[in-house]
């Protein structure tokens, strides 16, 4: 059975294999947590039985981040500052949904 310290050390290898950049509010103990109670597989789709997932590759291929929100690509990540700025601004952004807001997405 994984630990949250071996699912911590899976999560930051994950990274560093990947060039990956981590969710800058959430630390990476909790996001262990998360993985620890959901029996080692992904917090936000359950048909994903392990975390970190390849599927997730995929997502931050095209959207620039995991479903979960926890790894970025660098430029996923300057895009997430871009909006918090922007929200703090008073400005909304509008744009057309993400393949990961479509219902049809699995």
């Amino acid at each position: 059975m994984r630990t949250v310290i071996k699912i911590r050390k899976d999560l930051l290898s994950w990274k560093g294999k990947h060039h990956l950049l981590l969710h800058p509010k959430r630390g990476i103990d909790h996001w262990a947590t998360l993985v620890l109670k959901c029996n080692g597989g992904c917090p936000c789709v359950p048909s994903r039985k392990h975390c970190p997932c390849p599927e997730s590759l995929e997502d931050i291929k095209e959207e620039g981040v995991c479903r979960c929100g926890f790894f970025y690509s660098k430029e996923g990540l300057n895009i997430l500052k871009q909006m918090v700025e922007e929200y703090r601004k008073g400005r909304v952004r509008v744009s057309p949904p993400s393949k990961a807001q479509s219902p049809h997405r699995t």
